[in-house]
């Protein structure tokens, strides 16, 4: 339909803005008022889940049929726009607000296009209302509740880019097309493979490839297959991949290799100082390698709403190794977001490289409640029993990602005394099955676990960024921190306590402001810890259990600049100084990102180089180092990553000598424990037989001589578990008394077998 032109009796009309009316072939150019094209900025209704959805037409003039295009942000998965103008489908999810942008185009020639903002919100299906009661008289008037607030559907969405992405966004050449004998012959090209529906939103990009459409696969092939927890990360690592790019295009036209202190790629606004060889590059190449509108499809594309009613079992597996080497105090954490699981399908981890494995299952509802992805009975959560075979501790990550809402509500205390008790109680529950009982029958001398995880990991995203919002957030912030921290030291429990902190926020005003951080180590640490450097000042540390805080950095992209300048930031704060900056440095363990957990990788895409050179930075310069996501141990990327985590932190051969031994004892202890016991039993028994019963003391040298053997063979097993155990750990750290009594024992037992039996007369 097109637009009434304007009346006869105006003399002139002023001509449209270009936002209002642009031609493709000329952006100047002035559209005649009969062929104006616009769409109606109306707010677009709520769209319901699995109901129909359909507004009034949103474009006017032009000629139809319309197309339309996203260029900004993404729309609901299952709604379209139709070539009579308007949006109309069912939508199917995620629940949450949408913004995105809409460039419409018609069918004139050349064509005219329009653009607008909307935004419009997903909610959940209507809950039908329970009839009234039959017995209510009809004279009662009608009580009518106040509709509950629609639940909300636990999820966490992460940023993974993938190769189709790529071959949507930038196509190869096409092949030509058959030719016409071809088809007469009744040879017809082959159908396409057919694919796996995709279980996100995936926002069509229907206009011309960008510049250099064809350089743009190389250049952001590095980042395929890698999730990032966050939007921010996944921008940055574009940007790091834009700049890379452009170095690269920089040393092939100066003909010289540039060095990384050199290099100063160009910003957005244009404001950073060039390299002397920009000369010799297209002027707007690096703006056109990564233009602003591709960059928002990009992450929008990368988008991956994981939903909790779809996590499946984790059910992991060893590759061999032995268990981590328990007398370290360098933290190696690996997350393992739930997605990660396949159903019916066992993982393979190499567990004794990770000290520590954070399960992102869970998270704070609006009333303060703790959701998991799956079920954690003794059965689903026997994946935590099995890494602890290998002495490798597992503790669960609390995720949360919108604010708003949770803020805003009233009775804040409220909700984060429940949040901490479900969280202590979600962690302390108890093994009940049939192993953890039996085991506790056979070894009741013995320290075994019993609870799900050994501790809890805060992954809390997405801060309000307004001065209200944050302070708000700070203290909720503190507040949860400050009552969980009360609430583990009630159980008296051994935990570590981790706190995820995006890098660029760490130090600044707010939750994770360095006097905020550094009151949670004072809080949680005693001041006999073993974390604390020496000297340090005991009376700072005023925790009455064994609570670990670890600070686990989200690294951005490049993370060679990044370490440094966490570093720096770290260095140039005058809030924590001396010990306390030793101690909280120790605290530290930054977070890098990989594509090991996929294992789709066809081929080895890990950077090795750099990634040696941030594992060895992070050793030197911070208490440990943490990767998302695990890697798994029979994947090419896995494998790589493995290999560096132990060339650098050389857990593999921290064992010495006993190392060997020990990758048997440690993940069979349970039986190592039952023959040393029955060792030492038999032994006791032996001894008492021989100095009671005179019979037995006939036998003479060769009884003594199974004594000793008896003896000797249970000491080598008690070592031996001294030595590899994970529950023996505290003995190990302080283990003279063990060793004097040995020593006695041993010595005590030669006196007694080769001292005179006659007395001299």
């Amino acid at each position: 339909m097109a637009a009434a032109s304007a009346p006869a009796s105006a003399p002139t009309s002023p001509a449209p803005s270009v936002a209002a009316c642009l031609r493709t072939s000329d952006l100047v150019a002035a559209c005649q008022p009969g062929l104006q094209l616009s769409l109606s900025p109306i707010a677009l209704p709520t769209a319901r889940m699995g109901l129909a959805y359909k507004t009034r037409r949103l474009v006017n003039g032009g000629n139809a049929p319309y197309r339309f295009e996203v260029v900004d942000g993404s729309k609901p998965e299952g709604l379209d726009f139709t070539a009579d103008g308007t949006l109309a489908g069912k939508a199917i999810g995620p629940v949450r607000p949408y913004s995105f942008t809409v460039q419409v185009a018609d069918a004139s020639s050349p064509a005219l296009t329009v653009r607008q903002a909307y935004t419009l919100r997903v909610e959940p299906p209507p809950v039908p209302k329970p009839p009234a009661p039959a017995s209510a008289p009809a004279s009662a008037p009608a009580v009518v509740a106040a509709p509950a607030p629609a639940p909300r559907l636990p999820q966490v969405t992460s940023y993974m880019l993938l190769q189709e992405d790529l071959d949507d966004m930038f196509p190869k050449p096409k092949a030509p097309a058959p030719a016409a004998s071809d088809a007469a012959d009744g040879v017809s090209p082959p159908a396409p493979a057919a694919s796996e529906p995709r279980r996100r939103v995936r926002p069509r990009h229907d206009g011309p490839p960008p510049p250099y459409a064809e350089k743009m696969q190389a250049m952001l092939a590095p980042m395929l297959n890698i999730d990032y927890p966050t939007a921010r990360l996944f921008a940055s690592a574009l940007e790091a991949r834009r700049c890379t790019y452009y170095a690269q295009q920089l040393a092939e036209a100066t003909k010289t290799a540039v060095m990384a202190n050199e290099l100063r790629c160009p910003s957005a606004d244009g404001n950073a100082p060039p390299h002397p060889g920009n000369a010799l590059l297209p002027p707007t190449l690096y703006a056109d390698l990564l233009p602003a509108a591709v960059k928002r499809d990009l992450v929008a594309r990368a988008e991956w709403p994981h939903l909790f009613s779809e996590a499946a079992p984790v059910s992991w597996t060893d590759n061999g190794c032995g268990c981590v080497p328990p007398l370290t105090d360098e933290l190696v954490y690996g997350f393992y977001p739930f997605w990660e699981a396949r159903p019916k399908e066992e993982q393979q981890i190499q567990f004794n490289l990770f000290n520590r494995i954070g399960y992102l299952g869970a998270q704070i509802t609006d009333t303060g409640e703790i959701v998991t992805a799956t079920s954690l009975t003794p059965q689903s959560a026997g994946f935590a029993s099995h890494a602890r075979r290998f002495g490798t501790k597992v503790d669960l990550v609390i995720h949360r990602a919108e604010w708003a809402r949770f803020l805003a509500l009233p009775d804040g205390e409220v909700i984060v005394d429940r949040a901490v008790r479900d969280t202590v109680a979600l962690v302390d529950a108890p093994y009940t099955d049939f192993s953890t009982r039996l085991k506790n029958f056979l070894l009741p001398f013995w320290d075994q676990p019993v609870h799900t995880f050994d501790g809890v990991t805060l992954f809390f995203d997405n801060a309000p960024t307004d001065a209200a919002g944050k302070e708000k957030f700070r203290a909720f912030y503190r507040s949860f921190v400050h009552k969980l921290i009360a609430a583990m030291q009630k159980t008296q429990r051994p935990y570590m306590l981790g706190i995820v902190v995006p890098d660029h926020e760490i130090g600044e005003d707010g939750a994770y402001g360095f006097e905020q951080l550094m009151d949670y180590l004072r809080l949680a640490q005693r001041p006999d810890s073993h974390r604390l450097p020496d000297g340090a000042e005991t009376a700072d540390y005023i925790g009455t259990t064994d609570i670990t805080v670890n600070f686990l950095v989200l690294m951005h992209e490049p993370t060679g600049a990044a370490k440094k300048a966490l570093r720096a930031r770290i260095d140039n704060t005058e809030v924590i100084q001396g010990h306390r900056r030793v101690a909280f440095l120790n605290a530290v363990s930054p977070v890098i990102f990989h594509s090991g957990g996929e294992p789709k990788a066809p081929i080895e895409s890990v950077d090795k180089p750099r990634l040696d050179l941030d594992l060895a930075y992070f050793k030197w310069q911070y208490g440990g180092a943490a990767v998302w996501p695990m890697p798994e141990a029979d994947t090419v990327n896995g494998q790589a990553i493995n290999a560096a985590l132990a060339h650098n932190y050389g857990f593999a051969s921290a064992a010495g000598s006993l190392g060997a031994a020990c990758d048997f004892v440690c993940p069979h202890r349970t039986g190592v424990r039952l023959l040393f016991m029955g060792l030492l039993l038999a032994e006791a028994l032996a001894l008492g037989l021989y100095v009671w019963v005179c019979a037995v003391r006939r036998f003479g040298r060769p009884y003594i001589a199974g004594l000793w053997l008896c003896g000797v063979l249970a000491l080598a097993v008690g070592l031996a578990l001294l030595s590899c155990d994970p529950q023996l750990e505290h003995l190990r750290r302080g283990n003279a008394l063990l060793i004097a009594l040995l020593a006695i024992t041993v010595a005590g037992g030669m006196y007694y077998s080769l001292r005179p039996r006659i007395a001299p007369p």
